[in-house]
């Protein structure tokens, strides 16, 4: 093993253990990613030095760029930001970060270091210009062709062609791996952190409990989709959403589990918000099936719901749309498929399904796979 160095990780990440009162903007999709890329690193025998551009969503106030000590081997470096309910002053806040980011990389990188990037629309600019100006090696982690998702955003062939930049890549499926071609590149579907439901004193319970968690949005309509399946199952099933989204489509969203509720005649659907650490772990480790019920289309050809590889590795059995990068990853044969994305149908596959059986081993294996093609990735 090579000596221990450090590596920058720039990524939407935060930490509240450190800064709850700032309120930065962060997903915990990205952090709980994050943190697992991080645990494969330190695995291998590096430090990492997390570089967040993350910005207040406060409305007033102004807070410093700070450092944070999380481990003996993480690092969390962010940056100043101001508060402000002002759209033109919200979008100079953005440049601000950008802008901070872009200095800090000039100065604080060497001329052809590697760094580690996760990939956003937000970051495209300073990355490149960093790139250039200081020769830097490129791994960049790439979830999805975003502009392919969120129509509008951005220019779809700016964006393909950045992430052709990258020098090295770590992608979340293997459409996308298969779609770039990058020449040195690794797959990661999620975070392959795994807990013994063995080891969990669940509650003697007649019920048998479903999770949906991620986010709550329109495009993808999975939050709904689940709600809607519920019209199509037994009374002895229980729906618990767990997700993050704008105010409006929760709001939606509560309006459509009340009508349900009332439809059925008793609670069959609750919405608890969003859960983190062990908290969510506890609450997935009491559930029965895992949903990924998201509407289908091209849009998800590329993109691995990371949501998949959570309840797999809460020992979780898992109904899916048929999502191609699903369909076609390592982790299918542990995947029930519903016919479509309809609610009726995604109720017959929660149907079929017999409790009992659940295991993590699957997301055991390739956890141990991916701490050793990382090193590689890194050092070969």
């Amino acid at each position: 093993m090579k000596n221990k160095r450090e590596l920058k990780y720039i990524g939407f990440y935060n930490d509240n253990n450190f800064n709850l009162h700032e309120n930065r903007n962060t997903s915990l999709a990205v952090k709980n990613k994050m943190d697992y890329i991080c645990s494969a690193l330190t695995r291998n025998n590096l430090k990492v030095k997390i570089i967040s551009p993350c910005w207040t969503n406060n409305t007033k106030g102004f807070f410093k760029g700070k450092e944070y000590i999380k481990s003996n081997y993480i690092t969390i470096k962010n940056f100043a930001t101001f508060g402000s309910n002002n759209k033109v002053l919200q979008k100079i806040n953005k440049f601000f970060i950008a802008l901070q980011l872009l200095l800090y990389l000039i100065i604080n990188t060497k001329r052809n270091e590697e760094i580690l990037v996760y990939h956003s629309l937000a970051l495209i600019l300073p990355i490149k210009i960093a790139k250039k100006i200081k020769n830097l090696s490129l791994i960049l982690e790439v979830e999805e062709i975003y502009s392919t998702v969120w129509k509008g955003t951005y220019d779809v062939d700016k964006e393909i062609s950045y992430i052709n930049m990258a020098d090295k890549a770590i992608f979340a499926s293997d459409q996308l791996q298969n779609y770039f071609k990058i020449n040195k590149s690794v797959v990661v579907y999620g975070s392959y952190n795994y807990y013994d439901k063995k080891n969990f004193n669940k509650k003697l319970k007649k019920n048998i409990d479903i999770v949906y968690a991620g986010s709550i949005d329109k495009i993808k309509g999975g939050a709904k989709n689940s709600v809607l399946a519920m019209n199509y199952l037994p009374n002895k099933y229980r729906l618990h959403i767990l997700g993050f989204g704008n105010n409006s489509d929760i709001e939606e969203l509560k309006k459509l589990i009340n009508y349900v509720n009332k439809e059925k005649g008793y609670e069959c659907c609750r919405y608890y918000g969003s859960l983190d650490g062990e908290k969510y772990s506890e609450f997935l480790l009491n559930c029965d099936i895992g949903l990924n019920p998201q509407k289908e289309g091209e849009y998800m050809d590329f993109a691995f719901p990371s949501k998949i590889l959570s309840y797999l590795a809460h020992g979780l059995e898992v109904v899916s749309t048929r999502i191609k990068s699903v369909e076609q990853s390592k982790v299918a044969s542990r995947i029930t498929f519903s016919k479509n994305d309809n609610p009726q149908e995604i109720a017959k596959s929660v149907l079929s399904i017999k409790i009992g059986n659940q295991n993590n081993n699957i997301v055991r294996k390739l956890d141990k796979k991916f701490v050793s093609d990382i090193y590689k990735l890194l050092y070969e």
